[in-house]
């Protein structure tokens, strides 16, 4: 009878490797009846490379937990049996400081249940020193030899890619990526997502639909084309027809999400599509071309994103003024025809949840999670994370305060679009070249000293 069990996995760190920014690397087991080991072999049985087609035969250091054993416990016992020369092992959360201890740190839990399998699994990473890793030893009855394998994140990720097996050692391994990409991007682990609980750890799914707010998202020109807007919309309600005092639009906007909104909340326009449309297009008359110069970069990295998720231009401004916008940046082909504005969301704003729901319907999706949305304002995030959509924060320095914005309700931040390749790869069908290779805008930082 197929019965679950508990099993508890270990990645090998080494202290002692070189590890930047640009890589870092795990220690597998590798059986070596497929893959003999190379010249660069040692007498332990470690091996630095591995024919990219190989995958199948990578494994992490395993074993059944024993009855009344905890997770941990079994870890260690796996550890001290894959090892000679073993020090003192501590269970932390960071790497040892002391050469003389091994780190045992949990990474997450998960389940597995397939056609033979039945599991609950634990990962943990073991960070050792040099001379533990080589005093690596396995001592099993058959006549496979198994070593133990040297590999970078980067090697492993694209074996699992090309790799067609779906044995747990390879779900497993695709669970431990992502963990390492999770804490790589800072992002987090929200409550209410299905892939965001460590105890029961799952492959996050791509959205169906990626939604882009337009302006200070898809560029940043230092508020310019925001100020004329502000400009424009203030003169307008300075004029003796409204009769606001100077700042009262900006003032408006800030608190009802639009200027719009606010005028229409407090009877200071008509509310007929005639005087509706009349304010949108005079307020909206600003020379974009002068103000927002084509994006190659940004176009490259759409480009590769994945063709298969529908991605749609989500403003709380107008649908003219957005599609003047992105045929500046040379991007007017990389999105759904149907851009999704201020009208089509019946002049709901991005802080109302009502407005995400009109997205939702005229993107065709339900389910909420399956949203990805993407804007600069932290108030429109915590809208769209209240109805349940996955949000980026893009622009971490706020145009009121000039100083670092963050919001608990986004997954991800990052400091303009173009790193959107960097923190989120699964987006892309192909990583290399996907924007600006994780690049600071500079322009940026500088507001925020």
């Amino acid at each position: 009878e197929n019965l679950w069990h508990r099993t508890s996995f270990v990645v090998v760190r080494c202290s002692g490797d070189d590890i930047d920014d640009s890589e870092e690397y795990v220690y597998l087991l590798q059986k070596a009846a497929e893959s003999p080991p190379s010249s660069s072999s040692n007498e332990a049985g470690i091996i630095d490379h591995t024919p990219s087609n190989s995958s199948s035969s990578l494994s992490l250091i395993h074993d059944m937990v024993n009855f009344g054993e905890a997770y941990s416990q079994a870890a260690e016992r796996l550890i001290r049996q894959y090892f000679a020369n073993v020090p003192s092992i501590v269970v932390s959360a960071s790497p040892p400081n002391d050469e003389n201890q091994a780190s045992l740190q949990r990474q997450f839990r998960f389940r597995h249940e397939d056609a033979t399998t039945k599991v609950w699994g634990q990962v943990y990473e073991c960070y050792c020193d040099t001379v533990t890793i080589q005093s690596f030893q396995y001592n099993d009855s058959s006549s496979t030899t198994t070593n133990l394998k040297r590999i970078s994140i980067t090697e492993l990720k694209q074996n699992i890619a090309n790799s067609t097996s779906n044995t747990i050692h390879n779900h497993v391994i695709k669970l431990y990526l992502q963990r390492v990409q999770d804490k790589k991007a800072n992002r987090r682990l929200l409550k209410g997502y299905s892939s965001s609980d460590l105890d029961s750890y799952t492959i996050r799914p791509k959205p169906k639909v990626i939604f882009f707010d337009c302006d200070d998202t898809l560029y940043f020109d230092h508020w310019k084309t925001a100020n004329q807007l502000t400009s424009k919309i203030n003169d307008w309600c300075m004029s003796d027809k409204i009769n606001l005092p100077d700042g009262a639009a900006y003032d408006l906007y800030k608190k009802y999400g639009t200027a719009l909104k606010g005028l229409l909340a407090e009877q200071r326009l008509e509310n007929t599509e005639e005087a509706i449309d009349e304010f949108l297009r005079q307020v909206h008359d600003i020379p974009i071309r002068d103000l927002i110069p084509s994006d190659p970069k940004l176009r490259s990295m759409l480009s590769l994103m994945d063709p298969s998720i529908p991605r749609y231009i989500f403003t709380a401004s107008v649908s003219h003024h957005a599609q003047r916008c992105i045929e500046a940046l040379g991007i007017e082909d990389m999105f759904e025809p149907t851009i999704i504005d201020v009208k089509a969301c019946n002049l709901e704003t991005k802080h109302s949840v009502l407005s995400f729901q009109a997205a939702m319907k005229i993107a065709n999706v339900s389910n909420p999670e399956e949203c990805l949305f993407l804007d600069d304002s932290v108030k429109n995030i915590h809208a769209a994370r209240q109805l349940g959509w996955r949000c980026i924060l893009v622009g971490r320095v706020g145009r009121d305060c000039g100083t670092s914005i963050t919001t608990e309700h986004a997954e991800l931040e990052i400091d303009r679009i173009h790193d959107l390749s960097d923190v989120f790869p699964e987006l892309f069908t192909n990583e290399e070249g996907g924007g600006g290779g994780g690049e600071v805008d500079e322009s940026k930082q500088n507001v925020a000293m």
